[in-house]
């Protein structure tokens, strides 16, 4: 046992320490914290649709759940950005770039526009769309962090701050819808099947009973000698939280 904890110290825990330490994976993890009290509040609902078999007269609070964790997606892609820039100290540009993500989240949503108005798919906004508006988030993160350094006016300028900041943020907000543009509009990719169809091969196994039974040990392995399970959360809680989505589909059907 001692030569296993030395050899997991010697080789294991370093890898580890570096992963959790690096830039991205520090802002996907804080994203996802974030969204842990909204995925809180949507069991409620969950638990109050058991209720109402015993109680059909009951009011119906699936809207809650709808509007809480059913769009934990669109605020992933906000809070990506937003952390980047905030993390680099450019706070005056870390609303923008939030607001940049879910433009361009949306804008790869591949709407479809009738007589009637434009057809929203709810499901996209929520868990379904959690890996996707990660992807999307961390790459409007990007051009953001490369752009950070980039001004249109001089340190000495008498152009007011908020006027600059306007001006400063065009580039990245147009760079970021292109990019979403041109996957969506010109080479008609749905960036959503995309990015489901990469990670099916991690979410078919994990959310298997082998799987969970795999990443709790792991956990749990990894807490025994010192490194905390939290280190697996941006991985382990986006699964989960479409787990969860397809439980309280059940409960709600039942």
């Amino acid at each position: 046992m001692k030569k296993i904890q030395a050899w997991i110290e010697k080789h294991m825990v370093p890898i580890v320490n570096k992963i959790t330490q690096n830039f991205w994976f520090g802002i996907v993890a804080d994203a996802i914290l974030y969204i842990v009290p909204f995925s809180m509040v949507s069991a409620i609902p969950s638990l109050w649709s058991i209720v109402r078999t015993f109680f059909p007269n009951l009011p119906d609070l699936t809207p809650i759940s709808q509007y809480s964790f059913g769009l934990i997606g669109l605020f992933v892609v906000f809070i990506i950005p937003y952390n980047c820039l905030v993390k680099m100290e450019k706070k005056d540009r870390s609303m923008i770039a939030g607001f940049t993500g879910i433009g361009t989240f949306m804008l790869c949503m591949n709407m479809t526009t009738t007589e009637t108005g434009t057809l929203i798919d709810l499901g996209k906004f929520g868990a379904g769309g959690m890996f996707t508006s990660m992807v999307i988030g961390l790459a409007v993160a990007f051009i953001y962090r490369s752009m950070v350094k980039f001004s249109f006016f001089g340190e000495d300028s008498l152009i007011p701050d908020f006027i600059k900041n306007w001006f400063d943020n065009i580039i990245a907000i147009f760079l970021s819808l292109f990019i979403g543009f041109i996957f969506t509009t010109l080479l008609k990719v749905d960036i959503f099947s995309m990015v489901q169809l990469l990670m099916k091969p991690v979410t078919g196994f994990a959310q298997s009973l082998p799987g969970v039974i795999f990443i709790v040990c792991l956990q749990n392995l990894f807490y025994f000698f010192g490194i905390s399970g939290w280190v697996f959360t941006p991985v382990t809680r986006s699964i989960t939280q479409r787990r969860l989505l397809k439980m309280q589909q059940l409960l709600r059907r039942a």
